[in-house]
């Protein structure tokens, strides 16, 4: 099976019939596409506009639900900066959530989450995965419920390993 790009999927979406915070999203795919760039001016004033377009003030809009597939993509692009990862993230994070700090006491810790993501990019995390799914397969009461944990373990593994 071939993997889709997200970013050549941009195109096949009718940006100009959706919305944004100051009305129609035609301009959201160029901002996508800017993250990607490697002039630091250029990447800024994408994350400026976008952010304000399609997360105003809190809210989301028609074009926000189509954006985050490109953000995501971005994001685990291991050519992305930490200052990219950690916009990124916050973004996303206000896209779920809306401003984390009205329902969260302590807020969202961003740099622990940049910490994880970097961390899980290390060899020690494939490592500590296998250990700690290790100990959830020989918590199992039989030969079945083994083989049901093997197998999910598996499918786990091979999900988060192959990011």
């Amino acid at each position: 099976m071939t993997e889709i790009n997200t970013f050549d999927l941009l195109d096949s979406i009718s940006w100009s019939a959706l919305r944004h915070a100051y009305g129609s999203a035609w301009d959201v795919p160029a901002q996508l596409r800017a993250l990607r760039s490697g002039n630091a001016e250029i990447k800024e004033n994408a994350q400026r506009s976008l952010c304000s377009n399609i997360f105003h003030q809190g809210d989301r809009y028609e074009a926000t639900a189509y954006a985050v597939p490109c953000l995501l993509k971005v994001l685990e692009d291991s050519s992305s900066s930490a200052f990219a990862r950690v916009f990124l993230i916050g973004l996303l994070v206000h896209l779920a959530l809306g401003y984390a700090d009205t329902f969260l006491p302590n807020g969202v810790n961003f740099p622990e989450w940049q910490e994880f993501a970097e961390k899980k990019q290390g060899p020690e995390f494939e490592a500590e995965m296998h250990q700690s799914h290790e100990g959830f397969v020989n918590r199992a009461k039989n030969h079945e419920e083994r083989a049901s944990c093997n197998e999910f373990r598996n499918r786990m593994l091979e999900k988060h390993l192959s990011k």
